[in-house]
């Protein structure tokens, strides 16, 4: 019944957040918070639901007002600059819980937004809630630069990007990108590269990109899917769950083998760097070959700091 409880506190807290958040940014009509509600986090609500949400933030102290026929029955937020005073130090735990889940479901643009949100409730409360505005890899992020890939997705231009590689070593990547992708809470570019095939990049590593229409190379023909197997310690998973890209092939004593599918090697080595000491074994030698090579790469680089 307790979590049963808190998931109910948990799924309200996050569309109160976000509903809050979208009025931050401007007046939206009930039909427009129910739509982008569900287009940006899968979650469909009925008017009264919303209806419920938006009269528990007016109690809590934010001054929202219903907008009359003239203005298309818009419901806005009448004082943009401090509604913070609805918060307080028993909140901090469900706005937690809250951007956890955000990132997890929500789209990278949304988590930008949830972050600047954030920021304003930090800055409100000080040090006390400085840790809530920590957005992990999401604060490394340069938004112009994604803003520019996007671009290049959508005009099919190529361009040379530079690189520093979590290893510590900087790169030159002439590329033509083909789609952002967000995995484990992480922003990537995949692209097509000069001389790599498929490649696939975390957006916070790139230090710039500059498109180039002139550039010319062959784009090579995609990769397709490969499947890979490895075994992972059954007690992982009493608090983790199985990425969307795994099955478990078979059950043995204290491990369970798992099969992934994926098309790109870098997300297979970066799952198993994930799972440490969990994973006890990687039946593929290119894979396994290539996460050694990774944490040599890393114990190098620790090995080099004084």
């Amino acid at each position: 019944m307790e979590n049963i409880r808190n998931t109910h506190i948990l799924r309200t807290g996050f569309r109160l957040v976000f509903i809050l958040n979208m009025l931050f940014e401007g007046d939206y009509t009930k039909n427009e918070i129910i739509d982008k509600l569900q287009k940006s986090t899968g979650i469909k609500i009925s008017k009264g639901t919303l209806k419920l949400d938006l009269n528990t933030l007016i109690e809590t102290g934010c001054n929202i007002i219903h907008k009359n026929r003239d203005e298309n029955y818009k419901i806005s937020l009448a004082d943009k600059h401090l509604p913070f005073r609805i918060f307080n130090g028993e909140d901090y735990a469900i706005l937690d819980m809250v951007k956890n889940v955000s990132l997890d479901f929500l789209g990278y643009k949304e988590i930008f937004a949830l972050k600047k949100f954030y920021r304003k409730i930090s800055d409100f409360f000080g040090e006390e809630y400085e840790k809530i505005a920590n957005f992990s890899s999401y604060d490394f992020i340069n938004e112009k630069i994604l803003c520019e890939l996007e671009t290049a997705i959508k005009k099919k231009v190529k361009g040379i990007i530079i690189y520093d590689s979590p290893s510590g070593k900087q790169f030159e990547y002439k590329v033509l990108p083909v789609a952002i992708l967000k995995r484990g809470g992480k922003i990537y570019v995949e692209c097509n590269g000069e001389k790599n095939g498929i490649l696939t990049l975390r957006v916070d590593n790139i230090k710039s990109f500059q498109k180039n229409k002139d550039l010319k190379f062959d784009l090579l023909d995609g990769k397709q899917k490969r499947k890979v197997r490895y075994r992972v310690k059954k007690k992982y998973f009493k608090n983790n769950l199985l990425d969307n890209t795994e099955k478990i092939i078979s059950e043995f004593d204290d491990t369970f083998l798992i099969e992934t599918n994926e098309k790109d090697d870098f997300f297979i080595v970066q799952r198993i760097l994930t799972l440490g000491e969990n994973c006890t074994c990687i039946q593929n030698e290119k894979i396994k070959n290539d996460v050694i090579q990774v944490l040599k790469e890393t114990l190098g680089k620790y090995q080099k700091c004084s």
